[in-house]
């Protein structure tokens, strides 16, 4: 979906709730390819020592896009700001990206990464 695909009840809901499930943003193809992506960054992160690592609420890196050629088109895909900028109703400039992800078993009440 094309950012000016974008309906009015989806921006409305936005408004109203601060969350709305705008498919096709990227493609399925593209997901599938930064998905595997992340998930093998994830992965190559350290693993808790104890059980008081894990405590820390997310496995997390930081500003992806400067240091991984996969990821760095996600970051930078222009539909992906030209989506937020038509439900915020203003300009936007993205200026961070983040990977996080949950251990799974770690808590059963935190989202794992899917």
């Amino acid at each position: 979906m094309q950012a000016k695909d974008i309906t009015q009840s989806q921006v409305e809901e936005y408004a109203q709730t601060g969350v709305v499930k705008i498919p096709n943003v990227i493609s399925p193809e593209e997901a599938a390819h930064y998905r595997k992506e992340a998930i093998e960054i994830l992965e190559a992160m350290p693993t808790p020592e104890s059980a008081a690592d894990y405590r820390r609420p997310f496995h997390q890196r930081v500003n992806i896009w400067r240091e991984n050629e996969v990821l760095r088109p996600l970051t930078l895909h222009a539909n992906v700001p030209a989506a937020a900028e038509r439900l915020a109703g203003t300009p936007l400039r993205l200026r961070h990206d983040h990977i996080l992800g949950d251990e799974p078993g770690a808590d059963q009440n935190r989202t794992t990464l899917r």
